[in-house]
Formats: C-alpha cells, sequence, structure tokens
C-alpha cells in the first residue's frame, strides 16, 4: 500500500492542531489525520506514504520521512471480496485506508509520510 498519493482536500479537524488529509493514488484512498503544525500539506501536493510491520524501520525511515507515525488497526472490512477498508488509530489521530486489492497491513505498523518521493525506499 505504499506509494505515491496526491492530497485531494484537506480538512481541519475539531481540534485545532490536526489536519485530516483525504489522499488518492492507484485505485486507493486514504483519509489520514496529521499533525498540521508538523507535517504542514495543501491540496494537490504529491507525498509519499509508506507502511511497515516493523517498529525498527520507522527510525531508518524517519531520516528521510517528514512524519512517522505508530498505530493498531482497529478494524479491517472485506465485505465484498474486492474491497478493503482499514481503520486505524495513531494514539488518537485516526487513519482510514481503502483499496481494491488486500492491503496485508499487519495489526500493529508504523506509517511514515514524507514529500521526498524519490528518497524514501520501502
Amino acid at each position: 500500500m505504499s506509494g505515491v498519493y496526491t492530497v485531494d482536500s484537506t480538512e481541519l479537524h475539531q481540534y485545532d492542531t490536526i489536519k485530516r488529509l483525504v489522499c488518492s493514488g492507484n485505485h486507493r484512498s486514504i483519509v489520514l489525520d496529521v499533525h498540521r503544525r508538523l507535517f504542514p500539506c495543501s491540496q494537490h501536493d504529491q507525498i509519499h506514504i509508506i507502511f511497515t510491520d516493523t517498529i525498527h524501520s520507522v527510525d531508518q525511515l524517519h531520516d528521510d520521512g517528514d512524519y512517522c507515525m505508530n498505530g493498531t488497526i482497529i478494524e479491517a472490512i472485506n465485505d465484498t471480496g474486492s474491497e478493503y477498508t482499514i481503520y486505524a488509530s495513531f494514539g488518537g489521530l485516526m487513519m482510514m485506508l481503502w483499496s481494491e486489492t488486500d492491503p496485508r497491513i499487519q495489526k500493529n505498523f508504523a506509517v511514515c509520510v514524507s514529500r521526498k518521493c524519490a528518497s524514501l525506499k520501502k
């Protein structure tokens, strides 16, 4: 599920420091809450999102990434057999991932978001 996403819209959350990013890319969409001062982002920005299943690789990714978080899947839905929806929590910040293919994300995982698309590796 890692890849380059386009920020389709941003919304201020009920808390003044949180921004909700609505992103799309390659038959996937992500709604992701981020701290707006730590990761300022605007509509039409291109961002790279990397999912990893080990906490240890977050430190390595953080060297190149702008924003990294550890998360836990709170619900995974596959009602149709061909569409997947994952809901996750990052200690209060939320994520919703929709995909046409199985995202294969571990229950406990990390996500790293960057504007430096070419410099991040899986």
